[in-house]
Parts: structure tokens; C-alpha cells; sequence
């Protein structure tokens, strides 16, 4: 074998290079496609190529909406897809893909936030990623390797019950060979895009977004249906986005009536459990890990009753 370009070296060290100078601006996929491969393979791009993707990135705006839409939904099948996301930014490519999240960059929230709206955006999938490894769903548990779900604490207990039931709704396929999760990060990626459009300041000098979930079903069913996603797609991404603050005011009341549960799950339909997964990521990329569970568990807990519900 003659290795032109040191490719055996980089594969053991886990490194994705690209082999020429016009690499990325003969295909500016390419770019997407790297850190797709990256976060498939667990590698890391060569300096080298990030300067070519920083350099002639942009042009991916002008590659089909099909061809970008393959490699998103293929990064967000990785169990870990997050990092690379956060990466994607990191590149100048994920405004690129999505020029709707370029508003929240900087898009200041008021305390329990920690972070500007995008920032907070991202730490939701990384989230959501994160209650999915504790159920027991993962790349490696999802095919068969009997992994158990990682460390979950007393505060997730009442949702292991329905980790099986759960799997098996995020593995449905929703679209071509598309399942449920890759379209339920997409929703995590976009449930706040609407705050860009809804910011107010009341007296108290709090920072407010009132119907900001409305105005972003709207924007995440458009970008999606931009992205060439299917309209069933799109029409899940809406739903979810649209009602993923319902389960807050469950959890705000002392008891869950059953008028309160038909009412979640009219809206919601068999997207309840995707909101209710959202909703859950959302209160832990705000609040991180409370100690001790604080807050954490009267949240869980009211999920659950809509749960018994819904699975």
C-alpha cells in the first residue's frame, strides 16, 4: 500500500484531514461532512483543516438543501452529537445551516439563565443527549450491546420505568430512514429561536419572551421545510416547539388534574413525550444539575403523572 497523504498515522491518531488545498472550495459539503465524520468516528479535524474550513466554509450556503440536510440528520443520529455542534459554531458553519440561530448569539436571558440564547440552544441538545444517556439510550445500547442507562440518580427513577417505551417512540421513523430523535434534537436545536422576536423588559428590569414559543414553531417548521425535511418532519419540530413550555405550568401546580392531562396531550398528540423529553433537557440546561436534586424532582415528578399518560 502506498500512503500518499499519511493517512494510516492519522487514523490512529483519530485525525480527519483534508488532503488538498481545494478540498473544501471544490465541495464546500466537505466541511459539513468532516465534522459529521468527526463526531461518527469520535476523531478530531487537523488544524489544517479547520483553517480550510474556516477560509472557504461559507460557501456551503450555495450546496443544496438535500445534501446538507443527509449530513445534519446523520450528525444528530450520533449519540453525542452535541460537541460537534458546538463545533459546527465554532467554524462559522452552523449559522450557515441555520442562519436563524444568528440572532441568539448574543440575545441576553434574565436569571435562572446562565448563558445567551444560543449558547443555551446548544447546551439543551447536550442535555437531552444527556437524559437520553442516563435512560439507557445510546448509539451502543440502541444496537443491541445490553448497556444499562449510566448512573441515573434518585431524581430520574420514575422515567427508567418507561425507558423501554421511550426508546422504542425515538427509534420510530419519521421520514425516509429518519428516526424520531434525530427530529427531536433538531426541535431542541431550534425550541428558542422565537425569543429573537419576542424580547421585552418589564419594570422590574426582568427580561421577558412572551410567546416566544409560538413565534418559533413557526421559524422551525419554516427552516426545516428550507432544509428540504419532510412536511411530516417539520410539522413534529412545530408541535413540539410550540408546546414545549406547557410542561412547566404542569409542574408549577400542586397536582395534575385529568382535564390538565387531556388538554397537554390534545395539543401536544404523540408529541408529547418528545416535549416532555425537550422540557425536561431545557430545565437542566438552564438551572445545570441542581444540588441535591433541588428543584429537579417535583419537576420529574410532575412529568411523570403526564407520562403514565402518555407511554
Amino acid at each position: 500500500m502506498i500512503d500518499l497523504h499519511g493517512g494510516l498515522n492519522d487514523l490512529d491518531a483519530g485525525v480527519i484531514r483534508a488532503v488538498s488545498d481545494d478540498a473544501i472550495r471544490s465541495d464546500p459539503l466537505r466541511a459539513l461532512r468532516a465534522v459529521r465524520q468527526a463526531a461518527q468516528l469520535g476523531f478530531t479535524l487537523a488544524s489544517e483543516t479547520e483553517a480550510l474550513i474556516r477560509r472557504d466554509g461559507v460557501a456551503l450556503a450555495n450546496v443544496s438543501a438535500e445534501r446538507i440536510c443527509d449530513e445534519l440528520s446523520k450528525l444528530l443520529a450520533c449519540a453525542s452529537s452535541a460537541p460537534y455542534l458546538f463545533e459546527l459554531d465554532r467554524l462559522g458553519l452552523l449559522v450557515t445551516i441555520l442562519p436563524e440561530l444568528e440572532p441568539l448569539r448574543d440575545l441576553r436571558q434574565s436569571p435562572p439563565h446562565q448563558h445567551a440564547v444560543l449558547q443555551h440552544s446548544l447546551e439543551t441538545v447536550a442535555a437531552l443527549e444527556f437524559l437520553l444517556g442516563e435512560l439507557g439510550y445510546t448509539a451502543a445500547s440502541r444496537e443491541g450491546t445490553g448497556n444499562e442507562p449510566l448512573g441515573a440518580g434518585p431524581e430520574l427513577g420514575s422515567l427508567l420505568d418507561y425507558a423501554g417505551k421511550i426508546g422504542e417512540h425515538l427509534d420510530a421513523v419519521v421520514s425516509d430512514t429518519r428516526r424520531r430523535v434525530v427530529v427531536l434534537k433538531m426541535a431542541a436545536l431550534l425550541h428558542d429561536v422565537g425569543k429573537a422576536g419576542a424580547r421585552s423588559v418589564d419594570g422590574d428590569e426582568r427580561i421577558r419572551f412572551l410567546g416566544h414559543e409560538q413565534a418559533g414553531s413557526r421559524v422551525a417548521g419554516l427552516s426545516l421545510q428550507r432544509l428540504r425535511f419532510s412536511s411530516a418532519e417539520a410539522r413534529l419540530v412545530e408541535t413540539i416547539v410550540r408546546c414545549h413550555m406547557r410542561p412547566l405550568t404542569l409542574a408549577s401546580q400542586d397536582r395534575v388534574s385529568t382535564r390538565a392531562l387531556y388538554r397537554f396531550f390534545r395539543d401536544a398528540g404523540d408529541a408529547g413525550v418528545d416535549v416532555l423529553l425537550l422540557s425536561l433537557a431545557d430545565h437542566l440546561a438552564t438551572y445545570a444539575v441542581p444540588s441535591g436534586g433541588s428543584g429537579w424532582q417535583p419537576l420529574v415528578g410532575s412529568r411523570w403523572l403526564v407520562w403514565s399518560c402518555g407511554c
